[in-house]
């Protein structure tokens, strides 16, 4: 008998929600635990029956889940991603942007059509 994997979401938009229906049509040995997403009405309602709705990521570690996976954006990477790889053996992350600093790899210059990329 197949051990269930648990997984948590960050994020329950196009991404996320796609995954979920496929792993819930291929009746996968994968259990979603928990999914995080915007406190609002609307995304409360979207989540699939008898999955728990993460506020908080202090709860994380309550859930132990066996993977968490991240596509919410940046923003949720901050706020999300120390928590997930302190609760979870694995996470990933699909908002690669994730791993930039705040200065562009590419900037277009205001006053003319050249491209400039960092001296590294």
């Amino acid at each position: 008998m197949k051990k269930t994997a648990t997984v948590v979401f960050i994020g329950w938009g196009a991404i996320n929600a796609h995954v979920g229906a496929l792993l819930a049509r291929r009746r996968t040995a994968i259990e979603i635990v928990a999914i995080a997403t915007l406190d609002t009405p609307e995304a409360r309602a979207s989540i699939p029956k008898g999955v728990r709705f993460l506020d908080s990521p202090d709860k994380l570690v309550e859930l132990a889940p066996d993977i968490v996976v991240e596509a919410a954006g940046r923003a949720a990477i901050d706020r999300w991603a120390e928590a997930a790889l302190a609760a979870s053996p694995a996470m990933i992350i699909a908002s690669t942007s994730a791993f930039c600093d705040d200065v562009s790899v590419f900037c277009a210059s205001t006053t003319s059509s050249t491209v400039a990329s960092p001296a590294w």
